[in-house]
Parts: structure tokens; sequence; C-alpha cells
């Protein structure tokens, strides 16, 4: 499976953005490099092709929304009907209780920002893994690894499932 726009940390400490990874059954990657695969097309889990091209602009546009706390250009990517349920209260949350939380991240956080990105696209929407370094008003640093299903529809996000691990809880509330 080839996962797309990975950031690949090199030996030395650099970061190589934009790589393509080809993922093997262990979970360990077997090659990276710039540009799209050297050969076959992008498969999904149940072993359909799938096109990246349309999800792929909203994944971008949403994980710049959440990183810069931007309030409309989320509203923008959000479907009326969103849904959005995190891990670590097991509640379902509408559209505006969405955009309040990312206001309220803007507000409470001095930084932050997506250090490592990993994406699968899929025909419905997309699976992203992200890395999230946070310095709250404390100045206290943190990560926090995240996991989101999103589901698309005609570009607009209709529902997201985030998991993350470390003290999430906590921002917004």
């Amino acid at each position: 499976m080839w996962l797309s726009n990975a950031v690949v940390t090199d030996v030395d400490g650099s970061n190589r953005p934009g790589c393509w990874v080809e993922v093997v059954p262990t979970g360990r990657f077997r090659e990276a490099h710039d540009g799209a695969p050297a050969a076959g097309p992008v498969i999904d889990a149940g072993g359909i092709e799938v096109d990246p091209t349309p999800h792929h602009a909203v994944a971008e546009a949403l994980l710049d929304a959440i990183v810069n706390g931007d309030r409309d250009a989320a509203d923008g990517l959000y479907a009326d009907e969103l849904l959005v349920w995190h891990n670590h209260d097991g509640i379902e949350r509408d559209k505006a209780e969405s955009l309040e939380l990312i206001s309220a991240m803007a507000r409470e956080l001095v930084s932050m920002k997506a250090t490592v990105v990993r994406r699968d696209h899929l025909a419905d929407g997309y699976v992203q893994r992200t890395t999230f370094h946070i310095v709250g008003a404390t100045g206290a640093d943190e990560l926090i690894d995240t996991m989101m299903r999103v589901w698309v529809q005609d570009a607009r996000i209709t529902r997201i499932e985030e998991y993350a691990l470390g003290d999430a809880a906590h921002i917004g509330s």
C-alpha cells in the first residue's frame, strides 16, 4: 500500500515532506521517494483502486485550518450536517461545536504544528495520522498523536472520528 504526502525523517534528522511511502504488512516502510509511486495504483485496505485527487485538497485544507486555528476555513470545509466524534469523551459533536473547538485551540495554544502527517486515501474520504507539536499558554511542550477517519462527500466533510493519545482532552475545555 502506498501512502501519499508522508513526511520522512532521514537518518540525519532532516525531514522530507511530500514523499510517497510504500508500507508493507509489518507496518514498516520499504521505500520513500519524492513524487508519485514508481509503479502501480494506490490501493485501499479493501483492495479497491483509489484516486487520491478528489480528497487531497480537502485533507490539506482541513489540516491547515486546524494548525492555524482558522475557524472560517474549517466552516467552509464542513457540511452543515457534520458530526465529529472524539475518543477522549465518546460524544458526537455538531458543526458549531467543532468550530468552537478550533477557536478554543487558537485562543489557548501558543503554537501548534503538524510534525508528522501520514494519509491514506479512500473512496469516501481518508484516514490521516498526525503528530501535533503544541505549546500551551504555560509554555509546556507536548506531542499529541492523532488518527482521524474523515468522510467527504461533494468536497465537504460530513463526519470525522478522531482518536488522540496524549492529553488532548484538556484542549478547548
